[in-house]
C-alpha cells in the first residue's frame, strides 16, 4: 500500500480519516492548469524542445477540456518562463517526474513524484526539486526529510549529498535544504510508527 509524500502531513494528523477516504477512493489528484504545465515541463526536459513542450501543453489542455482562454495563456507563459530560466541557468538535470518507492514497513511505502533531480557538478550533490507553489514553513513538513532519505536510497548516493525543496513553475525562487542524519532518523522512526497505525486502521476499516 502506498502513501504519497503530498498526503503525508494530512495522513499524520488524522490517520483514521485518511484511511477512510483512501479505502473509499475519495482521495483523487485533480489535473488543473498548473499540473498540466508541469507535465509540459517534463516534455521539455525529455525532448529539449520548447516547441514540442508548448504543443504538448496545448494537447493536454484540450484533452482535459480546460478552455479558459486567460488561464490557458497564463499556462503557456509559465512554461515559456521556465524554459527561459532553464536556458539561462543550464542546470544539469538527471531525472524529471521521478517516482518514489521507499519502504516504511508494515506493507506501506512512501510514494509520490519528484519533479526534477539536478546534479551539482562541482560538489557531486543532488537536489530533488518539487515544481510548485511552496507552502509557508515548508521546511518544517516531515515529508521533506523522508524525501531526502528516499532519494538517497533511490539514487544510491550519500544522504549528505542530497538536498530537497521547491521551485516555482516559472523557474524562480529555487530553494532547497539538506537535513542532518539525526533529523532523518527521527522522522523515519515517526513514519514507521505511522505505517503501523495505518496498517492496523486499514485492516480494521476493511472488516467493517
Amino acid at each position: 500500500m502506498r502513501i504519497s509524500h503530498t498526503e503525508f502531513e494530512m495522513c499524520r494528523k488524522n490517520p483514521r480519516e485518511w484511511v477512510s477516504k483512501k479505502t473509499k477512493n475519495l482521495i483523487q489528484i485533480r489535473m488543473g492548469y498548473d499540473g498540466l504545465t508541469k507535465r509540459a515541463i517534463y516534455m521539455f526536459h525529455r525532448t529539449k524542445s520548447a516547441a514540442e513542450a508548448q504543443a504538448h501543453l496545448s494537447r493536454l489542455l484540450n484533452k482535459f477540456n480546460l478552455k479558459n482562454t486567460v488561464l490557458r495563456d497564463k499556462a503557456q507563459e509559465k512554461l515559456n518562463s521556465y524554459i527561459e530560466w532553464f536556458n539561462e541557468e543550464s542546470p544539469a538535470v538527471s531525472e524529471c517526474g521521478l517516482r518514489l518507492d521507499y519502504d516504511l514497513g508494515n506493507g506501506w511505502v512512501l510514494g509520490g513524484e519528484i519533479s526534477r533531480v539536478d546534479i551539482d557538478i562541482e560538489s557531486g550533490g543532488y537536489r530533488g526539486v518539487l515544481i510548485s507553489n511552496r507552502p509557508p514553513s515548508w521546511q518544517q513538513q516531515l515529508r521533506f526529510p523522508l524525501i531526502q532519505r528516499a532519494l538517497s536510497a533511490r539514487l544510491q548516493r550519500p544522504e549528505t549529498l542530497i538536498s530537497v525543496g521547491f521551485q516555482n513553475l516559472i523557474g524562480t525562487q529555487l530553494e532547497v535544504i539538506s537535513f542532518p542524519k539525526s533529523r532523518l532518523d527521527e522522522v523515519e522512526a515517526m513514519a514507521k510508527e505511522l505505517a503501523k497505525v495505518l496498517s492496523g486502521e486499514w485492516h480494521r476499516q476493511k472488516r467493517i
